[in-house]
Parts: structure tokens; sequence; C-alpha cells
């Protein structure tokens, strides 16, 4: 299920940006350049993606709100929206515009000012049905970068999480495999499982990790295919609620023979920075 981005053409340098940022962000996104070659009916590829989408994303502008196409769009997204519940309408305003009066009572992602800020906000809602936060690639330009992953749920009734993480340095011939396993006792488990939005018992592991490495840099030495591994627990400040943390690190690749010292810690705040978690600094 994908996100409609309704918009008038004018303003197709902001919604590219758009556009590939919900991609990265491993949002689905139906766009009618993208979709709509040549020769193919544009009402039924318009008809298609509106079926199709679980959201529409509407661009607000001085231009967009003149365009009968637009108009169009929204009207088909409100009668989904009423009829089916099946879509739901998420305006996005880019300059200063009159929001149509059927839409007024709906909140808004406000990319006047900070576009970063803009898509936080939308981001915020498209995470629960999209997994965004889940997955991921971190990189620092073209030689460095990271890609993981997240699972959460439960192993033996009780609250589980796995994080795997690859790290890539172009200049080496190997790569780090860094896994981590993170196992909730009773009262976090009580605590997940009561829980209607699961991210916010990730979010605070992740976030009690990254402080912790923060304060006391957890570096470690690789060499060759014996790698490191260490066992810590985190507990909430009533001492009530207990995760124990299992992280593994191997290299993988051409054994050069020497050892690499990899700071296993700052994964947990370059995580949640790209999660949204903690506000980069």
């Amino acid at each position: 299920m994908s996100v409609f981005i309704s918009y008038n053409h004018q303003d197709s340098e902001f919604v590219d940006k758009l556009a590939m940022s919900l991609i990265s962000h491993n949002v689905k996104v139906w766009k009618d350049e993208w979709q709509i070659s040549v020769g193919d009916s544009f009402i039924n590829k318009i008809q298609d993606g509106l079926e199709g989408a679980s959201y529409i994303c509407v661009v607000f502008s001085n231009n967009s709100i003149k365009s009968e196409w637009v108009k169009r769009e929204i009207n088909a997204g409100l009668l989904k929206e009423i009829e089916d519940k099946k879509i739901t309408i998420l305006p996005v305003i880019i300059d200063d515009c009159k929001i149509p009066l059927l839409l007024r009572d709906k909140l808004y992602a406000d990319f006047r000012g900070n576009f970063d800020t803009g898509l936080k906000k939308l981001l915020a809602v498209l995470k629960k049905k999209y997994n965004i936060d889940n997955s991921g690639r971190i990189t620092d330009g073209l030689d460095y970068y990271i890609d993981y992953l997240i699972e959460q749920g439960t192993l033996d009734n009780r609250f589980f999480m796995s994080i795997d993480v690859i790290s890539f340095d172009r200049e080496e011939d190997f790569s780090i495999l860094t896994k981590m396993e993170f196992y909730g006792n009773e009262f976090v488990t009580k605590e997940y499982l009561e829980l209607t939005d699961e991210q916010d018992i990730k979010s605070y592991v992740l976030k009690t990790c990254s402080k912790e490495f923060e304060n006391n840099p957890a570096r470690v030495n690789i060499t060759g295919s014996k790698g490191a591994q260490g066992i810590f627990a985190i507990f909430d400040a009533r001492k009530k609620a207990e995760i124990k943390v299992k992280i593994k690190v191997n290299k993988l690749g051409i054994d050069t023979g020497n050892t690499v010292l990899f700071n296993v810690g700052a994964l947990f705040t370059q995580i949640c920075v790209n999660s949204g978690i903690i506000e980069n600094t």
C-alpha cells in the first residue's frame, strides 16, 4: 500500500525531494511521473493509484489549490476516507495558501519553515504502517555506511528484540557484523504486551543504550574470526524493568591478520539519530 502524492506540477521540485525522502525511509510512493508512461490512460492510472493507496499526501500551495486535477484527487480521497475508511488524507503545506474547508480540521505537516521538521511530522504518522524505524542505511558520504535491521516481539513469552548491523568501509576488504539481542523480564514483557505502540519500548532501549555508551564508550578489538562479545543489563529508574543485552561482533570478508578497533557503542547513537529518537547534535 502506497502514499499517493497529489500535487501541481509547478511544485515538482519540492515533490521530488519529498518523494525521495519518503523512499529513503522505506515508504512506498505513488507519483504520476513515475507510474504513467507514454500511451497509458491518465485517468485509469490515477484511479489505480488511488485504489492502491493507504494515504493521499496532498501538497497544498497557491499552485495546487487552483488545480482541477488536485481537486478531483482530493474529492476521490475524501469519498474513500468516508465510505470504506481505507485511506487517510495527509495535508502538506508548502506556502501560505487557503486550505479547502473540508480539510481544515485535519492536522497538517508544515514545510513552510524547515523541510526536515515537516518531514519528521509526516513520518510520525506513516511509521506505524511502513515500519520506518526498523531498518535503514546510515552513511557519512561515499566511503562508510551501515545497514541495520530491528526485529521485536516475544520469545518464550518474554519481550525480545534483535538488531543486526553490518558496517562497511569501501577502503577495507572486510565488513563488521554486530548482532545485538535484548531480553526483557516479566515487568518489561507486561508493559510491552499492553502497549498499542510497540515503538515505545524500542525507543527506550535504544535511547538508554545510546546514553550509557556515550558516558562509557564501548570499543572492542577484533582479530581474525574470533570476534568479541559482551553481556550487560539495563534497568528503569524504579529497578523493575530489566533488559539483558547480548552483543557479538565479528569481522567478515578477507582476513588480513590485522586487529580492528571498533566502536560498538556508537551504533546505538547512529540508529537513534537516524530513527528520530534523539536529535543530531
